[in-house]
């Protein structure tokens, strides 16, 4: 594509070679490098991307796995992607010869290979010329630089001579299936060599687009886009590709397995093509008047050649009149003179004498004749003219029946559209209900947890209350026994030895005891403190916990709005560009009535011009 591109910025395009363009069933492609659609940045291939693409080729079912679905490659994959108006008849991919080839005399081609250079060349010398067979020269030459570049291309920059065969008549070219031509092409060189993918043969940036059209890994730049290849930038997939098991690994809602579908635009676009190629019954020639100016003078068919002389005896190669010989100009005036009517001499050495049964002479014998040779023509005229106008009238009702059975058609699907757009705006609106609810409940559930919260610091301090009451108990208790002591260090001062010993006693089992008490308040205090922090962790975590929930309900909920509203806008714009095109179809409907409806006119009149003149003759 890298390579089309760059020939087609420096290539001069003409209004008559687009018209030998559109013969060919590459025509959309073609347009859309002429109006630079197709952007070098966007349609860059990169060979490891395709190498993991061609990985995933199974050969026993001849398909693509993506995650769990097996995908295949089909024609209308390749028609829809490249924007291919064709037929169904087959393409013979076989072995072809140079000798066989017409169009390699034509074009004096003197290699035995035909490669892109020599295509380049072949358009240097013909661009600049003017006749329509070099226009469509041209257009073959296109045509086949595709092929070799893009559809057909191999290891280096040869074409088969097969292709050449099938570009020799622009008029039935479009009747060959070319899109299973290229899919069986890439198919069977994929089968091949799927075990080493960079051998692969064939268009193998198709492979790139057909993962985009088959998948959700890249999203759409342009939608509704003809070819199909516009609405993608597959130079993205080398940054979402980064390993070739995210293939494999792909979750089944982003995998399309089912076959692509013409929209609605695709077929319209493709009917009104087929509609304007299509010959018409009553063939235009073109002539000149007087002042130089071009007219389109009705071509009569199946008019009888012996223009009414068949109910004569006499050869018709005597009457030499303009008439019967089919060169009456219609701006020049039509008059019969007696110098134009040949006949045979007739002198005194001659042996041909007048005619005796009739007792005529010569000359009124030949007025005679041509006065019923003008009757003759004049009757056929009339009559081939009636059956003509009657042919085209009815021609006319049949397109604007057609055409006002496709007005009603695009109307309806108009309506259609209408109706969805009023289903996704009460969508919307239920979807901004449920997310106020969801905004109430999530208020009164905040609501609930500070409650939670007060009344667990509430507890609290009910708790911690009769464990300080304790605490300062024991410190009063402490006091009291330090007093006793003192009181009896003083006894023992003062009493006997023995009053010593039972004091000193009865103070070891009072500090026993005062520490044993001590030691079990702090171990109960400790314990407290223990239930006292993990009441704290467990309500931190309930309250981290809502705190989550309630984040990621709000997350859910505003990126599902987003993603409604992207969605109900991308529809809208759709929709919108939808409405457009059939509105511009349909005026192209109209004004292509109207201009045959115009033509028939003018024919009409100039048949009956000329029935005029031929009367005033007569």
């Amino acid at each position: 594509m890298q390579a089309m591109i760059r020939l087609m910025k420096v290539f001069p395009v003409t209004p008559a070679l687009k018209d030998s363009l559109k013969k060919t069933p590459f025509w959309h492609l073609i347009n859309a490098f002429i109006e630079e659609k197709v952007k070098s940045e966007h349609c860059r291939k990169f060979d490891e991307v395709v190498v993991k693409i061609v990985e995933l080729y199974d050969a026993n079912t001849r398909t693509f796995t993506l995650g769990n679905k097996h995908v295949k490659l089909e024609r209308e994959d390749v028609k829809l992607i490249f924007g291919i108006s064709c037929g169904n008849e087959e393409i013979n991919q076989g072995y072809c010869k140079k000798e066989d080839v017409q169009l390699a005399v034509k074009w004096k081609i003197k290699q035995k290979r035909l490669d892109t250079s020599i295509i380049k060349k072949l358009l240097k010398e013909k661009q600049n010329n003017k006749l329509e067979e070099d226009m469509d020269d041209v257009a073959r030459l296109l045509c086949l630089f595709l092929c070799g570049t893009l559809f057909f291309s191999t290891s280096g920059t040869t074409i088969n001579w097969v292709y050449v065969c099938y570009m020799e008549d622009l008029n039935t070219i479009k009747q060959f299936d070319w899109p299973k031509a290229i899919c069986k092409y890439l198919l069977k060189s994929t089968h091949a060599e799927h075990k080493d993918p960079k051998e692969v043969k064939g268009s193998s940036i198709l492979l790139l687009y057909w993962l985009c059209a088959h998948s959700n890994i890249l999203n759409q730049e342009s939608l509704d886009s003809i070819p199909r290849l516009l609405e993608w930038n597959i130079a993205k997939l080398r940054k979402e590709l980064k390993d070739v098991r995210q293939l494999q690994q792909l979750p089944d809602e982003k995998v399309k397995d089912g076959t692509l579908e013409q929209t609605i635009e695709e077929k319209v676009d493709y009917e009104f093509e087929q509609h304007e190629v299509q010959q018409d019954p009553v063939q235009l020639v073109a002539g000149e008047k007087d002042d130089g100016e071009k007219v389109e003078v009705a071509e009569v068919e199946n008019v009888p050649n012996s223009c009414g002389l068949d109910d004569f005896d006499t050869p018709t190669d005597m009457f030499q009149s303009p008439l019967c010989l089919g060169e009456i100009d219609e701006s020049q005036a039509v008059s019969f003179r007696r110098d134009e009517v040949t006949s045979p001499k007739y002198n005194s050495d001659s042996t041909l004498e007048p005619n005796t049964l009739s007792r005529k002479s010569l000359l009124e014998e030949e007025d005679e004749c041509l006065n019923k040779l003008v009757d003759n023509i004049l009757d056929d005229s009339k009559k081939y003219a009636a059956a003509m106008v009657d042919e085209l009238t009815e021609e006319r009702h049949s397109i604007s029946d057609n055409l006002t059975d496709k007005i009603e058609y695009l109307e309806k699907q108009m309506e259609i559209e209408k109706q969805s757009n009023k289903d996704a705006l009460a969508m919307i609106d239920e979807l901004r209900k449920e997310k106020d609810s969801i905004t109430n409940d999530m208020s009164t559930n905040i609501e609930c947890l500070e409650n939670e919260k007060k009344k667990m610091e509430i507890e609290k301090e009910s708790i911690c209350e009769p464990l300080n009451d304790e605490i300062a108990k024991l410190k009063k208790l402490v006091e009291s026994q330090d007093k006793q002591i003192i009181m009896l260090k003083d006894v023992m001062s003062k009493g006997p030895l023995t009053s010593m010993h039972e004091l000193k006693n009865q103070k070891q089992s009072l500090e026993k005891d005062l520490i044993e008490k001590v030691e079990s308040l702090e171990k109960e205090k400790k314990q407290l403190e223990l239930q006292k922090l993990k009441m704290q962790e467990d309500n931190d975590i309930v309250l981290q916990s809502k705190d989550q929930q309630i984040t990621e309900l709000a997350r859910a909920l505003a990126r599902k709005i987003e993603e409604t509203g992207e969605e109900m806008k991308n529809q809208i714009q759709s929709l919108d560009k939808q409405n457009k095109k059939l509105c511009l179809a349909k005026d192209r409907y109209i004004q292509t009535l109207l201009n045959k409806a115009s033509v028939l006119e003018k024919q009409k009149a100039k048949q009956q011009d000329v029935n005029n003149v031929l009367q005033m003759q007569i």
